[in-house]
This record gives structure tokens, C-alpha cells and sequence, in this order.
């Protein structure tokens, strides 16, 4: 039956996988030549590399289906059926819950907002935006980071899409701005930003109020010295001051403030100060 299939495709797709990690040319040629080979069944191909990225009980395997898919899963789509792609997607999302990895479970998050940029327009993944709702409620830091991430790397491609979730957006964005959890208020951030450089203009204003939090991950940085973190901060902010600067008009004396301790904290890199100038 099907599972039996599926599972010969892993299987035969595993040895190729572990071969494509070697240090030797030919091997690694050979690997990729029966890579090529294994796109030609788009359908078993799409099925093995997403059984194998969530369940595979090796790591780099895990690590290197992620990438794989993450790279032929747009170009393979269509040639696969509805039950594989069913199986796929449903697979990915578990994984990024599941992956216990923090490098692959990025991986993972990668092969989703690239596979849902390329379907998710075309209403071929209508569960994915709610379970990224859901999953940054979850009671699990790594989650609710992970769903902040996946927001911001699909902002781009499903601007329109998400026209219908503002309110659910600012909510979410309030929330996890808020976070206790540190990484989760700088996923937090990002996924702002990237709403805010992406919607119409006159949809920005409603997260107006958003913008003390939004300094906040900021002033955080700054304060414990973590400079990579503060320059991070600056130049998403920045972006959105160049894509949007009346949305900042009604809290300029805090945006001026922090701003200027970035251009007036000494031990700052000279580039990271320019930035705040």
C-alpha cells in the first residue's frame, strides 16, 4: 500500500542523503547523480525527503532532507499528488513542533516559510497561517520563537493573505513583544518589522501603539552589552522608519531617546553607533 511505498522511498533516499555529507568528489557526484535520478518521481522524492527531515533518527540526515526540500520542494510541488502534498505539509509543521535540534528545527521553519511562500497565495496550505496563531500561544519558548520566525520570512509572499489577520496580528505582536522569553521578543521584532514593511500604509497604523514594546528588545540589548543584538535591533527599526516614518510621529520623544543612547553609548562599535545618528 501506500505506507509500504513510502517507506521504501525514505529508505532508498537515507544512503544518498549520508552520501551527498562526504569529503570525497566522486562519492558526492555519484550522491547527486542519484539525487537527480530520485527528482524525476517528484511525489516519492517530496514523501522521502519529508518523512526522512522529521523522523529520520540521525541528525544530519534530518538536517540534510531539510535543506533538500527546503531547495527542489517549490519545483516538485506540482508534479506530486494531493495525498503526498497532504503528508508533507502535515509532516513539516509536526517537525518544527518535534525537532528537538535548535539548528534544524530553523531548517525546518526555512523549508516551511518556503514552501508556504510558494503555495500559500495559490490557497494550497489554508491550515498554515492559523497553526502559526496557535503555535505562538504555545506554552514552549522555541514555539512560540519559531512562529514569530516563520511569520517574518513569509511576510513578503502573503501580504495580501494576511490582510484579514491584522487584528490577530497586533494581538499576537503585543503578546510577544511582552515575551519573558528574550529570543522570543527578538523573533518578536522581526516579524513587526516585517509586517509593517510589507501591508499598505494605512493598515500600519493600528499597530501605532506597538511602538514602546517594539524599542524595548532595544534598550534590552544595550543594557546587557550585546551589541551583535542591539545592532540587529537598529537596523530593523531603521527599516521601518525609511518604508514608513509617519508611523513613528506620535512617539518621537522615545524614539529619539533610545536613538540617541545608541549614538552616545561609548563602548558601542563606531558602525553601530552611525546607525542610531
Amino acid at each position: 500500500g501506500m505506507g509500504d511505498l513510502s517507506a521504501q522511498a525514505a529508505a532508498a533516499m537515507e544512503p544518498i542523503l549520508r552520501q551527498l555529507q562526504s569529503p570525497n568528489n566522486a562519492l558526492r557526484n555519484e550522491a547527486e547523480a542519484a539525487f537527480n535520478a530520485a527528482k524525476q518521481q517528484p511525489g516519492p522524492c517530496l514523501d522521502a525527503l519529508s518523512a526522512l527531515a522529521t523522523s529520520s533518527q540521525d541528525d544530519i540526515v534530518r538536517a540534510a532532507a531539510a535543506v533538500l526540500l527546503r531547495r527542489t520542494a517549490t519545483e516538485l510541488w506540482d508534479g506530486a499528488g494531493d495525498a503526498t502534498k497532504t503528508a508533507v505539509k502535515q509532516r513539516l509543521l509536526a517537525g518544527v513542533k518535534q525537532e528537538p535540534q535548535a539548528n534544524n528545527r530553523k531548517k525546518l521553519c526555512d523549508t516551511v516559510s518556503v514552501l508556504g511562500a510558494g503555495v500559500v497565495a495559490q490557497g494550497g496550505w489554508p491550515e498554515l497561517l492559523p497553526f502559526l496563531f496557535e503555535m505562538s500561544k504555545s506554552a514552549v519558548p522555541h514555539e512560540r520563537e519559531s512562529a514569530l520566525y516563520m511569520f517574518s520570512q513569509l511576510t513578503d509572499y502573503i501580504s495580501a493573505e494576511l490582510e484579514p489577520y491584522l487584528a490577530t496580528l497586533h494581538g499576537m505582536f503585543r503578546a510577544a513583544l511582552a515575551d519573558p522569553d528574550q529570543s522570543v521578543r527578538v523573533a518578536a521584532l522581526k516579524a513587526t518589522c516585517s509586517v509593517l514593511n510589507t501591508v499598505d500604509s494605512s493598515k500600519c497604523s493600528a499597530f501605532e501603539d506597538l511602538v514602546p514594546l517594539m524599542l524595548h528588545p532595544l534598550s534590552e540589548s544595550l543594557n546587557a552589552g550585546d551589541e551583535d543584538a542591539a545592532r540587529q535591533s537598529i537596523e530593523m527599526l531603521i527599516e521601518v522608519m525609511e518604508t514608513e516614518p509617519r508611523f513613528w510621529r506620535n512617539h518621537l520623544p522615545q524614539v529619539t531617546s533610545a536613538m540617541l543612547t545608541v549614538a552616545s553609548t561609548v563602548a558601542l562599535e563606531e558602525g553601530t553607533r552611525q546607525l542610531g545618528l
